[in-house]
């Protein structure tokens, strides 16, 4: 099983045809081994496949919308290991020990003991998007981007946060946030 194929592993294993498509966009498709290569893709050139591929990540986007809404949450970090919905405005994100809790318990990740005890903080702004600020020791990248130690971005949905070489998708529920500030007041 791919790398993507492990991210995604809050699909359902009954959900067959959303597990096969993560397979296909997963493929390894060898440069080197240019026959093979040319036989995969042309597979997927036909009209009638793009279609089928574009309805299936139609259907993955669907079904997180509606994971994320059901939870009452206004967003998802995904791992291959857990999955931590944001219910809140503000969480932290490390690894709890004996003396500090966090909203989002890394830990609990395979080498989730490299992730400092309060690794980021992540916070809905007043305009309705999500800020970053890394609080470890060391780099987090965001979608192949390093943001260093005391450094804030923007997270947009669907991005991509590698912390210490784990990955993790960061995806919102954006009518849900509109909600939020709406009832709080806040927002443009």
């Amino acid at each position: 099983m791919g790398a993507l194929a492990q991210a995604v592993s809050w699909i359902p294993e009954d959900d067959l045809l959303l597990k096969n498509a993560i397979e296909i966009l997963d493929m390894d498709l060898d440069p080197d081994d240019q026959d093979n290569f040319d036989l995969e893709v042309s597979k997927y050139q036909s009209k009638e496949m793009k279609r089928t591929i574009m309805r299936l990540e139609q259907a993955a986007y669907s079904y997180m919308q509606r994971a994320i809404a059901s939870r009452g949450a206004f967003a998802v970090l995904y791992g291959r290991y857990s999955k931590h919905y944001i219910k809140k405005p503000e969480v932290l994100v490390g690894r709890s020990t004996e003396d500090l809790s966090v909203d989002i318990d890394l830990g609990r990740e395979k080498r989730g003991s490299k992730i400092s005890r309060r690794q980021a903080i992540i916070r809905l702004g007043d305009d309705g998007s999500f800020h970053m600020k890394n609080l470890g020791k060391y780099a987090i990248s965001v979608n192949e981007k390093e943001v260093d130690p005391g450094q804030s971005l923007i997270l947009k949905s669907d991005c991509l946060l590698e912390i210490r070489g784990m990955p993790f998708i960061f995806e919102t529920n954006q009518s849900r946030m509109k909600e939020y500030l709406k009832r709080t007041g806040k927002g443009n």
